[in-house]
């Protein structure tokens, strides 16, 4: 009897040793197979619109990527942290992220992409500034990585479209941020490189709501053209009355107005307007295409390309490379000519995004932008 009894006790201790050894390794398959990413969003605050968009592609762009083995039998969990567009709650949502030991971040957003940079250099971890026009953002910092258009090529680009329309006077009307102070400096310096002259630069807050007296000194100056910069409600402002003002002259403005959101409060305001953009086409994603419009009701935008294209590169630099975080740095490093929603698109060895095509569009009265053809 008493053997019998030792017998069922050795027969339970090697069940549960077993069994726990089965539990861990299965645990360890799990969390090997699983590559966490971070995202520090504007959830709440004046940008938080532009926040539903981002997610609901970035969960499309999970679903169908791991469907489609894009990772490599890997599995994707999303960590999203509100930022609020300030780079004191940014700071506060990376600091939550590195906590939860992330293998890439996304960073949404020149503000807080500008105030978190140091904090992702410390902490050698990839990181994807989405939405960020900031230039030389990614320039002594080996873990960041641009996924939009630099504010230096933009300025480029629009500065010979002006040039070639005979508008070689130009007033700025910018957003008071990192962003704003950035792309006025950069447009400024290249439009006068090229002979053009910047005749008065006026600022807004984000959360304006009244802009007139900066349009008001703007117009005093009879400039060719008006260069409008930024987001926000001040942003919408800018254009719904400089209409009051019945001006006439060129306006330049930026990709924001695509926005389907900032773009519902704006209207035919913005008819006859240029701006710079990067062609991309969702042409081979119908299933993508449903799904987001089924989430948002709206179409795909420039915004949402490239969060999508985010996606592309961090799963194709995961598949060739690895999850861990100094692999993804090399994956990502290692796409030259990669095809993506966007195009061919390179990474330097900076980490500075390179497309394949920019173009100048225009609005149209319903809502549109068609390429200017020259």
């Amino acid at each position: 009897m008493r053997k019998f009894i030792w017998g069922l006790v050795i027969l339970v201790v090697v069940a549960v040793f077993g069994g726990r050894v089965w539990y861990l390794n299965q645990h360890k398959q799990i969390g090997d197979n699983v590559v966490k990413i971070g995202a520090v969003l504007p959830m709440s605050g004046i940008v938080s619109d532009s926040n539903k968009k981002i997610v609901a592609t970035l969960n499309i762009a999970k679903d169908m990527l791991e469907n489609a083995n894009a990772l490599g039998n890997r599995k994707i969990k999303y960590q999203f942290e509100d930022g609020k567009y300030t780079i004191k709650d940014s700071l506060s949502a990376f600091n939550k992220l590195m906590m939860d030991k992330q293998n890439a971040v996304i960073v949404l957003g020149d503000v807080p992409s500008y105030g978190l940079n140091t904090r992702i250099k410390e902490n050698k971890i990839p990181t994807i500034a989405l939405i960020t026009g900031t230039a030389n953002i990614t320039k002594g910092n080996p873990y960041m990585f641009r996924a939009f258009h630099a504010n230096n090529v933009l300025a480029e680009n629009n500065s010979k479209f002006l040039l070639r329309k005979n508008a070689d006077t130009v007033a700025i009307l910018k957003i008071k941020n990192t962003y704003g102070d950035d792309m006025a400096k950069t447009f400024s310096e290249e439009f006068e490189k090229l002979g053009g002259k910047i005749v008065i630069a006026e600022s807004y807050a984000m959360d304006s709501l009244d802009v007139r007296a900066q349009i008001a000194k703007i117009l005093s100056k009879e400039p060719k053209a008006i260069f409008i910069v930024g987001s926000g409600t001040g942003y919408i402002a800018a254009f719904n009355q400089l209409k009051e003002n019945k001006y006439n002259g060129i306006v330049l403005t930026e990709s924001a107005i695509m926005d389907s959101e900032v773009y519902s409060h704006i209207t035919n305001n913005a008819e006859g307007a240029y701006f710079s953009l990067a062609e991309y086409s969702f042409d081979k994603l119908p299933d993508f295409v449903e799904k987001y419009k089924q989430d948002i009701q709206a179409e795909p935008d420039i915004f949402t390309a490239f969060t999508y294209m985010t996606m592309e590169v961090l799963s194709e630099a995961i598949k060739r490379k690895g999850e861990q975080p100094e692999q993804i740095r090399e994956g990502l490093l290692s796409l030259k000519d990669f095809d993506t929603v966007m195009g061919k698109i390179t990474f330097d060895n900076e980490g500075e995004l390179y497309l394949d095509s920019l173009v100048i569009k225009q609005m149209q009265p319903d809502g549109t932008a068609k390429i200017v053809k020259e």
